[in-house]
Parts: structure tokens; sequence; C-alpha cells
């Protein structure tokens, strides 16, 4: 099924690090150190519950455990399986971009983020999944076994619509 987004009446610009408002929701723009311009992660605060839009992340950067810590429900990116990524098709240059600072959180950083980070969570999707060097599979056995008994994610799904999050 395919949705148009319709007329856009207007276009609001910000710069990271602002808090954008409208009809009673903040929503916040955290800079990420991703390699993209100007890269950032959302969180919508209703003054009740705040979730979380947080890929292209870079790495785990100093302000990312506080802003999880803090949320209630998150988007959060499990980019990559590090074996897959090593013996996989991309180039040696592109693999390096990606493990590094300015690249993506691997399933294994995504997993230590939630286990050390994200007690007070309601709601997980793990998203940002790579077509390339990933799968559905391994994101899940990967953060089960980081994880145990308080895996409770939901996963997005790369060309298909997902399950709602309720927080």
């Amino acid at each position: 099924m395919e949705y148009r987004l319709g007329e856009v009446k207007s276009v609001n610009f910000f710069k990271s690090g602002e808090t954008i408002h409208f009809d009673g929701l903040n929503i916040e723009t955290i800079q990420t150190p991703h390699d993209a311009v100007d890269g950032v992660c959302f969180v919508a605060d209703d003054g009740k519950k705040r979730f979380g839009v947080c890929t292209d992340l870079g790495c785990v950067f100093n302000e990312l455990p506080s802003v999880v810590q803090s949320l209630n429900g998150v988007l959060l990116e499990s980019n990559y399986d590090p074996i897959m990524l090593k013996y996989g098709e991309y180039s040696p240059e592109l693999q390096d971009r990606i493990r590094s600072s300015h690249g993506h959180l691997s399933n294994e950083e995504s997993a230590e983020l939630l286990l050390h980070y994200g007690q007070k969570l309601e709601a997980v999707m793990l998203g940002h999944i790579s077509e390339n060097n990933n799968t559905e599979d391994q994101v899940k056995q990967t953060h089960k076994k980081i994880l145990g008994k308080n895996y409770r994610a939901e996963l997005a799904h790369y060309r298909t619509s997902s399950n709602c999050m309720i927080i």
C-alpha cells in the first residue's frame, strides 16, 4: 500500500540542539556524531511521556546514555552485525566508516546501550537494520543474548510498516 504525504503548507527549519514546539509537543533535537550534515536524533515530549528516534548515531556519544535513560519509548538503530560487515561486499573503506564513531551502532552496541540505560523503557523498536550487513534474526539473536529475559523489542521492518508502539 502506498501513502502520499499531500501538500506541505509550511516548512520550519531548525538547528541541532534546538527544541521545536508544536501543539503541546516539544521535540528536542540532539546532535549526533554521524557523518551526515548536522545529524540529529529526536525526542518527542508531551510532558507525560518521552519517545526517541535514535538512528544514524555514529557511536554511543556522551549524551546518548542520559537521553536513553530519560525515555519511555525508543526507535533505536541496530544497524549491522560485525561479522557480516567484515565478510560482506562493502569495501574496506566503507566498512571502516560504518564501524567508526561517525558511522552506525552495531547490534552489540545497541543491545549494550539498552542493557545499561534502558530500564525505564516501556517500548523498544529496533530499526535502521542494514539490508546488506544484518538480518532480523541476527538482530533478535544478539539482543536476546545480551539482554536475556529483559529482551522486549519489536523490529522496524525496512520495506513494510511495523507494529504500533504504545507507551
